[in-house]
Parts: structure tokens; sequence; C-alpha cells
């Protein structure tokens, strides 16, 4: 099931808490929150976790939103273990200013995903365009 980057709050619900696998099918940790972007509400990040339990904090890592896959399987990424592993993580009382272009780009870069501040910007409030031909202006 495809995510576009505007998705409703009852979908970010039933993400939310999901388990997270690579393609191997290998537990990457669970899917816990969002950052989204507060102009257009466009998700930039999943923030995944790793580890914890009962008051147990866990890792928590920023994933660029276009690099998770959906499907009736489950949420994934096609990343090894490893990358999760060692990727840039941070603890639920000190989150990174995601709004920082500087170190989104050094999570975009860990993640080989284009940022999303590059990426053609859809707005769900613009119709497509279509192209008309004005009679009046044809010749005849």
């Amino acid at each position: 099931m495809p995510f576009d980057s505007v998705v409703s709050g009852g979908e970010l619900m039933e993400l939310m808490g999901k388990d997270v696998h690579n393609v191997s099918g290998e537990d990457l940790g669970k899917l816990e929150d969002f950052a989204v972007e507060p102009v257009q509400g466009r998700i930039m990040y999943g923030i995944v976790r790793i580890g914890g339990g009962f008051l147990k904090a866990g890792k928590l890592f920023a994933v660029p939103w276009s690099s998770f896959q959906f499907s009736t399987s489950g949420v994934m990424l096609d990343v090894q273990k490893s990358v999760i592993d060692n990727a840039p993580s941070f603890d639920k009382d000190n989150w990174p200013d995601m709004a920082d272009r500087r170190w989104g780009t050094s999570v975009h870069n860990y993640f080989q995903a284009k940022p999303y501040w590059e990426e053609e910007q859809k707005s769900p409030t613009e119709p497509p365009q279509a192209t008309t031909t004005d009679p009046s202006s044809a010749s005849g």
C-alpha cells in the first residue's frame, strides 16, 4: 500500500507502533512516530525505535519517509540491519532539529535517499493541469 508524503491522520495512526522489517525479514524496530513539516504537512521522517520496553527508552532513528515501503505484510525498509544499528540516533528527550537542512542532508545521505525538499512538491489542493484549446483562437 503506497503512501504519499501527505496522508491522513487515520492512516498515520494505523502505522504507529507497527514492526519495521527489511526485505530479508529481519526485525529493524517499530515505527514509533513521525516528523511532519509544519507548513505543508508533509511527512519528513518516520521515527523508528530499536530496543527499549518497560521503563527503557531504546534508541530512536529518523528515517527519510521516502525510504519506507508499505504493503499488506507490513512496514519495510530496503536496508540491512547493520544500517539501522549504525544510523545516527537520538533519545526521546533530546530530538534533533529536523528542520535543519544540514542535519537532514546527513540523514538522507546516510539512507541514500533524495531529500524531501528536493522532491517535486505535490499539493493536494491543486487540480491537475489540463491542456485546452481556445476555439476562438483556432484559424479556419
